[in-house]
């Protein structure tokens, strides 16, 4: 049995890019549509569905092989060609673009001056608007927001209740899902993973295979790359680079022209400022500060109050006695770390002691050779 068409090519034409467009008539009730209602233009009947409840209304323009179907609509100045698709209950308004092989479905919705194009996908309940680009192979789906003049490409992906906007550009094959909200110039590439509540903004570029997510920002014109991490309630800010496989988390705060490479790991309450190059497999944590021009490299571990301004301010020495392992003296505060030890050169002794005759003997000569260097000065 032959279904019944739900429109007509009128017999009113325009002329639009070399193309004739023929606006349509419906010729019967269905959705909000009325029987004899005039919609927008065609350029052929199989752009539009002769089932279903899809429409194309105002002055939109479906042309080329452009296909419109299910329940989706096309209305205001919006325009769709190409190959492109646009079903499910997607909606495409206002002066949105959709073309190349762009696949618009689900409850997804574009408008205002958004373009999406090349082989990009937008579904599920995801929005793509103002002056937005999806281009390339990209994903947005989920309940993502894409707007401003952002620009999702490359093969990105984009879902759950992200944001991303303002000049933000995600490119290559990133992702960024969960609550993360990318803006201002922001830039996120290669096989970056930005998730969870993470915000980058300002000029921050995040590539390579770094992550970042919890509750991180990065921001100002910071940088995270290689097999770098950010995560728990970190701060990266200002020019700051975090590289390699360098570890920032916890209430780490990395900022001004600061750099941590390598394996070196920052966290607690720590920060890390000033001209700084925290590197190797060093740490700094609890609420110690590395800042000035300091290097804190090899297996320096920073840590309780100690603030270290410059290659001074800390030595580390090996257990060549027994263990072979490396421990940290900090001048600031004149407190050390050994192992799981943290305390004092008197209580280090008399715990070494309690170790072994040889090991006291041995701590008790560097905390002497420590205390005289403070003597000198």
């Amino acid at each position: 049995m032959e279904t019944t068409k739900k429109f007509e090519l009128s017999n009113e034409t325009i002329e639009f890019n070399g193309i004739t467009l023929h606006r349509i008539k419906a010729l019967k009730n269905f959705s909000y549509v009325k029987e004899g209602d005039f919609g927008g233009w065609i350029e052929k009947e199989e752009n539009l569905s002769q089932i279903d409840d899809a429409w194309i209304g105002g002055n939109a323009k479906v042309f080329g092989d452009a296909q419109v179907y299910d329940y989706a609509q096309v209305f205001c100045d919006a325009e769709v060609y190409g190959n492109a698709q646009v079903y499910g209950n997607a909606e495409v308004h206002e002066n949105a673009i959709i073309y190349g092989n762009a696949v618009i479905f689900g409850n997804a919705n574009v408008y205002g001056n958004a373009e999406v194009f090349g082989n990009a996908q937008v579904y599920g309940n995801a929005q793509v608007y103002e002056n937005a680009e999806v281009y390339g192979n990209a994903k947005v789906h989920g309940d993502a927001q894409v707007y401003g003049d952002a620009q999702v490409c490359g093969d990105a992906e984009v879902y759950d209740y992200v944001w991303a906007f303002g000049n933000a550009k995600i490119h290559g094959n990133a992702v960024i899902c969960g609550n993360a909200q990318v803006f201002g110039n922001a830039e996120i590439w290669g096989n970056a993973l930005v998730y969870v509540d993470a915000k980058v903004f300002g000029g921050a570029q995040v590539y390579g295979n770094a992550e970042v997510y919890n509750n991180v920002e990065i921001c100002g014109d910071a940088i995270v790359c290689g097999n770098a991490r950010v995560f728990g309630d970190a701060q990266v800010y200002d020019c700051a680079v975090i590289y390699g496989n360098a570890a920032i988390y916890e209430n780490a705060h990395i900022c001004e022209h600061a750099i941590v490479r390598d394996c070196a790991r920052i966290y607690g309450a720590s920060k890390i400022y000033g001209n700084t190059i925290v590197s190797d497999n060093a740490k700094v944590f609890e609420n110690a500060e590395v800042c000035g021009n300091a290097e804190v490299f090899g297996n320096a571990k920073i840590c309780g109050n100690a603030v270290v301004k410059n290659n001074e301010d800390y030595i580390v020495f090996k257990n060549f006695w027994s263990s072979g392992r490396y421990f940290t003296w900090t001048k600031s505060n004149n407190m050390w770390k050994v192992g799981c030890f943290y305390g004092t050169g008197k209580k280090l002794i008399e715990k070494a002691y309690k170790d072994s005759e040889r090991s006291g003997k041995e701590y008790k000569k560097i905390v002497k050779y420590v205390n005289s260097i403070l003597a000198d000065e």
